[in-house]
């Protein structure tokens, strides 16, 4: 393995999920990440609305708000108001219950805490910006998860709800603590503070929220898993050999180079421009979503040498597999189920196996250094709150980060602006070797979501 700082000052992640626009791609407003960030006491303002005026603000508002509207009036390329709703499957249906399965882990192990609530918020809303909030999730046992338990909330979908929820949404920023507030020297860690207003996700227990408070009409938002939570299943010996493979394609190992060093590896639109000596940004790996013409699916033109064709073939491979045994672990039965139903009826073809499943995998690449922003390292459409709006919103994106890193590194935050979730990974001090961590995170694609800072 190279010594070189960049591998010590990197981290790299894969986003798994499915690209189904067939539609014209409205262009994202010209946000190059040249401005310096605006500041607002001990954190920075969301890069997408740096230097933006408030009418410039209220016209992306209402652009925006176009556009949604738009794009849910049709189904199956149906009108929605011609298609029927069926009844809802019962929360108590057997059927999607894994009480009689051996995968089943059981209620023997309890999460640790009964009730999350939201940090404090200390900080006023940046008006007219606003934080995120997260509600209060309940502990709740459920045999459609087969962790047996899930972190609920209820949400109420009224008229009015909705309009407020949406509003808010498009006004959201980030929020005080997602960058270090300090460095400790004895422990040689930077100093973090919880993000206000916001709830960690502990590893291995789903969130999902109740429809107005119905039994029958639960939505998993979102799910982490790390190596250690995914211990008690028994996937686990499958899935720790598939990462450490995954890991070794990476960053290479002392007789093959990392993946991004490969010959003609292409950066997509999203990533800011190319610099030399720098391998930073995002590569659209199977297809991508035509940003020049009319917005259709393509496959995305990539690596073409023999070397780089082997290795990318197993990536995606290695990268089916875990989607495969990773996901059911983290979203309901029922909700495995309608997915696994939805890619068949649409034949989506899954890159790296011959069963229907995701069809994109997106590669994001970069180097941390101190005050380090994925927003100026990825470009704004992937370091800062976005929407991915191309993707299949009736499935789950899976998310795969590997680092490698230091001990008392500041890592950065996943942050779910809707459920008011994040995931934050800490590089203990004490370790002497350069940590493998491999967190993973299964979350919709089409709600507002940002990776913080690095």
């Amino acid at each position: 393995m190279s010594s070189q700082v960049e591998w010590s000052y990197s981290s790299s992640d894969y986003h798994l999920d499915n690209d189904i626009s067939l539609m014209e791609v409205d262009k994202e407003p010209d946000c190059s990440g040249q401005q310096e960030p605006m500041h607002m006491g001990d954190h920075r303002e969301d890069p997408l609305l740096s230097g933006m005026s408030g009418n410039e603000l209220m016209t992306l508002i209402r652009a925006r708000k176009i556009e949604t509207h738009e794009k849910k009036k049709f189904c199956y390329a149906l009108p929605t108001r011609l298609i029927t709703n069926i009844p809802y499957i019962s929360a108590n249906d057997p059927r999607f219950h894994h009480l009689n399965s051996s995968l089943y882990i059981g209620s023997s192990i309890c999460p640790t805490y009964s009730v999350l609530e939201a940090n404090p918020s200390i900080t006023p809303d940046p008006s007219p910006l606003c934080f995120p909030k997260a509600p209060k999730y309940i502990l709740t046992e459920d045999p459609q998860y087969r962790r047996g338990y899930c972190y609920t909330t209820p949400i109420t979908l009224t008229q009015e709800s909705k309009a407020t929820e949406v509003e808010n949404l498009y006004k959201v920023a980030v929020p005080p603590g997602v960058r270090p507030v300090g460095y400790d020297t004895a422990s040689q860690s930077y100093i973090m503070s919880p993000v206000e207003g916001m709830i960690e996700m502990p590893p291995g227990v789903p969130f999902a929220v109740r429809i107005d408070d119905h039994p029958d009409k639960i939505i998993t938002v979102g799910c982490v898993q790390t190596l250690d939570s995914l211990c008690g299943y028994s996937e686990y010996p499958q899935i720790s050999e598939v990462f450490h493979e995954l890991f070794d394609i990476t960053w290479g190992t002392s007789s093959t180079e990392p993946i991004f060093r490969l010959d003609g590896i292409k950066l997509n639109q999203r990533s800011q421009a190319e610099k030399p000596d720098c391998y930073d940004g995002s590569a659209s790996l199977v297809i991508t979503v035509e940003e020049l013409s009319s917005g259709f699916v393509q496959p995305a033109v990539q690596a073409v040498t023999d070397e780089a064709q082997v290795i990318l073939g197993k990536l995606l491979v290695l990268l089916a597999e875990l989607y495969k045994i990773i996901v059911p672990l983290c979203i309901s039965k029922q909700e495995w189920e309608a997915w696994l139903f939805r890619l068949m009826d649409v034949n989506a073809l899954c890159c790296g196996a011959l069963h229907s499943g995701f069809s994109g995998v997106q590669r994001n690449l970069s180097s941390s250094f101190n005050g380090g922003s994925l927003a100026l390292v990825l470009g704004i459409l992937t370091g800062a709150f976005h929407v991915d709006w191309n993707d299949d919103p009736n499935g789950y994106t899976l998310l795969i980060a590997l680092f490698w890193l230091p001990p008392g590194s500041a890592v950065g935050d996943f942050l779910l602006a809707q459920s008011g979730l994040y995931l934050r990974i800490s590089l203990a001090s004490s370790h002497k070797e350069l940590p493998i961590l491999l967190p993973m995170m299964v979350f919709q694609p089409v709600g507002l979501s940002m990776t913080g800072n690095v």
